[in-house]
């Protein structure tokens, strides 16, 4: 991991520690939104392009939704299939190098 991403891990810890936990989610929630915006495949369901399937256009994760609380006051969830029937997110970069590498590549003869 580089220095950047120790220093912030650590200073995300260290502010969950003294309380200001609604300002931790924030932070978290602003990283998660800039590493959709840079291109991740994430779908609008929040699921990564790799868990939908292509020929059908169906999304194969699961979700997870509060369906009520027990006596300690914890959710309770209910596991379910993801609803979304098309992929709608930005396509997956290709590596034009390994593509172009693998163009080059001459088949052995046998």
């Amino acid at each position: 991991m580089s220095d950047v991403v120790i220093l912030a891990m650590l200073l995300i810890g260290m502010v969950a520690m003294f309380g200001g936990g609604a300002w931790v989610n924030s932070i978290i929630g602003a990283i998660l939104q800039r590493r959709r915006e840079k291109g991740q495949p994430i779908c609008g369901c929040g699921h990564h392009f790799s868990f939908h399937e292509p020929s059908k256009g169906i999304c194969k994760q699961h979700t997870r939704h509060v369906i009520g609380y027990d006596g300690g006051g914890d959710p309770v969830y209910e596991i379910g299939d993801c609803s979304c029937q098309q992929y709608v997110g930005p396509m997956p970069e290709v590596d034009y190098q390994i593509i172009r590498e693998l163009g080059q590549h001459q088949p052995r003869e046998m």
